[in-house]
């Protein structure tokens, strides 16, 4: 019950008003082999004195794991309510586009207010979707597999720049610190990276494409569509801004190499993608000599290396983001926005600035077009160990390629959706015999259709090797009679 002003207070005593301090500290090498030699003494005093003593534990264990694999009564589950069927309501989403050859060209994509011959009058590619939200989406998706080799390493600090850089706005140069308050204030989201579903070190799906996205209300489309004109067409790049972005990604990408988690993700990655992938040159480590390098060339800003970068940060934002290059793709409500309005906002944002290029479609390929001869034959398998010091754990991640042409509409998909889940289930086979015997916190299976792989992981393990045979015990021996997987079987 509490009124707008007493939230105000409260966030402006904890969070705005409150001091804090951020630390970033650098890993000791020192200090990793001190923690393992107290590692080490504490497990030889936690260690049972005896064989009696080491039952009586096992006793214990067993007890406490048998206590807890009690199925709970009937009387409760027939308690819960399970909705019907009948409460999903589908989202009708209708989609039209003005690029030849595409999936939706031939689509029944009315939407009110929007003829086909105004989206065919916009000059440059474009997909609307009309669905029920209360927000607009704009993302601009632009072809990496036209930009050559040697700038695909600057993709990731102009995707750090894109949004965080000075703008040409009528003629001047407003700040970063302008650029950045001004994006913020007038869109819900504003991100920039590679692929889609990306992180800052790490693309997503379809890694041949940078995607720009910004988000805002239904009223404010018009903010929208000025500031992804301003993001594509007015960055302006300066020596001291490149100097301070690329000192900060390499302070941040310290913490990245202490995650053995994405150090073991990118070494996987390195061992299976082509050099020239754009995923592989994303990865944090090689980023992080290259970034090294583009430092040494910034400190002097008059320099002719420093002009150089420049010249090359520039000669990608233009090739990347050049018209002819995108793909425009808006999801707005047509009852909240009607499409003559998104096409007049488009109009008078462009003010006729470029001229109509040859629509395309974009010749992005999925991840697993990027995969070595070696990985896609499977004439070897690859491995590497990683020592990290500075960690506890072990950590394991196997991958298998999936049959060419497997995907969702794969007769074998779904069987193999429900396998897995049998598999990982919650008190599921490796539930029970992984984690509840204490070999591993973490243990995953999942299908990547982007990357084409079947990815087996593990986690925070105290023996990786003892883990992993354990589950490939299960799943050599998984037997779908089995009365408790029978059970898992109805109930998922």
């Amino acid at each position: 019950g509490w009124k707008s002003e007493q939230w105000s207070a409260l966030a402006k005593r904890w969070i705005l008003d409150a001091k804090c301090v951020h630390v970033i500290a650098t890993p000791s090498r020192v200090r990793a082999k001190e923690i393992q030699s107290l590692k080490s003494e504490r497990l030889k005093k936690e260690a049972p004195a005896d064989e009696k003593e080491a039952n009586e534990r096992e006793n214990t264990i067993s007890a406490a794991v048998k206590a807890c694999a009690k199925p709970p009564r009937r009387s409760e589950i027939e308690r819960i309510q399970v909705p019907s069927v009948k409460s999903i309501k589908m989202h009708k989403v209708s989609t039209t586009t003005n690029v030849p050859g595409s999936l939706w060209s031939k689509a029944d994509g009315k939407i009110p207010g929007l003829e086909q011959k105004d989206i065919h009058s916009l000059p440059f590619s474009n997909i609307i979707c009309n669905i029920q939200s209360k927000f607009v989406d704009i993302a601009s998706i632009a072809d990496v597999g036209t930009i050559p080799v040697p700038l695909r390493k600057y993709i990731p600090l102009l995707c750090e720049l894109l949004c965080k850089s000075s703008i040409e706005v009528d003629g001047k140069i407003l700040s970063h610190e302008v650029m950045i308050k001004g994006l913020d204030a007038d869109t819900q989201s504003n991100s920039c990276g590679l692929g889609l579903d990306f992180g800052r070190f790490f693309s997503g799906g379809f890694c041949d494409a940078v995607s720009v996205m910004v988000r805002v209300e239904a009223k404010d489309f018009s903010k929208a569509v000025l500031w992804m004109d301003r993001l594509l067409r007015s960055v302006h790049f300066t020596p001291s801004r490149l100097r301070s972005v690329c000192t900060q990604l390499c302070t941040d990408i310290m913490e990245y190499k202490d995650d053995p988690s994405d150090v073991m993700n990118i070494v996987h990655e390195s061992q299976i993608l082509k050099r020239d992938c754009p995923s592989r040159l994303y990865n944090f480590i090689l980023q992080h000599q290259f970034l090294s390098n583009l430092l040494k060339d910034l400190q002097d800003s008059s320099s002719m290396e420093a002009r150089n970068v420049i010249d090359n940060m520039e000669t990608l934002y233009k090739r990347l983001f050049h018209p002819s290059n995108i793909v425009m793709h808006t999801s707005l409500d047509a009852e909240r926005l009607q499409g003559s309005e998104l096409i007049r906002y488009w109009s008078t944002a462009l003010d006729n600035r470029f001229a109509k290029f040859r629509r395309k479609r974009l010749s992005v390929l999925k991840t697993k077009k990027h995969y070595t001869k070696s990985h896609e034959h499977r004439k070897r398998a690859r491995c590497a160990i990683i020592n990290m010091e500075s960690n506890e754990s072990g950590y394991l991640r196997l991958t298998v390629p999936l049959p060419p042409g497997f995907s969702s509409k794969h007769e074998d998909y779904a069987a193999l959706r429900i396998l897995i889940q049998l598999l990982v289930a919650s008190e599921g086979p490796m539930w029970r015999s992984i984690r509840g015997k204490g070999l591993a916190y973490g243990y995953s299976i999942y299908v990547s259709r982007t990357q084409g792989l079947l990815v087996f992981t593990l986690s925070r393990c105290n023996n990786v090797y003892a883990a992993y045979n354990e589950a490939k015990k299960i799943v050599l021996g998984f037997d779908l009679n089995d009365k408790d997987t029978h059970r898992e079987n109805k109930r998922d």
